[in-house]
């Protein structure tokens, strides 16, 4: 498994560009979520307070979408 940032590396090493972080759409305090990303449609999900050099984790694409709908379903988010 890549950490996000092998994952920037992976990326910037190739032709393809290094993965497009997002922050969370409810971040407002600085302490944020942000998505990425990766090769085959992975998805990269790390702490900004890391600013981008802590441990994150790399979801299989069905893997990330099976936790959206759980979460959305749960209420959770809306």
């Amino acid at each position: 498994m890549l950490s996000p940032n092998q994952l920037d590396a992976e990326l910037s090493g190739t032709d393809r560009p290094a993965a497009s972080w997002r922050k969370s759409s409810r971040c407002s305090h600085g302490e944020c979520v942000e998505v990425g990303t990766g090769p085959a449609g992975s998805v990269a999900v790390r702490d900004t307070s890391n600013h981008g050099t802590g441990p994150g984790l790399v979801f299989a694409s069905t893997a990330w979408r099976s936790f959206i709908t759980d979460i959305r379903r749960s209420g959770a988010v809306r």
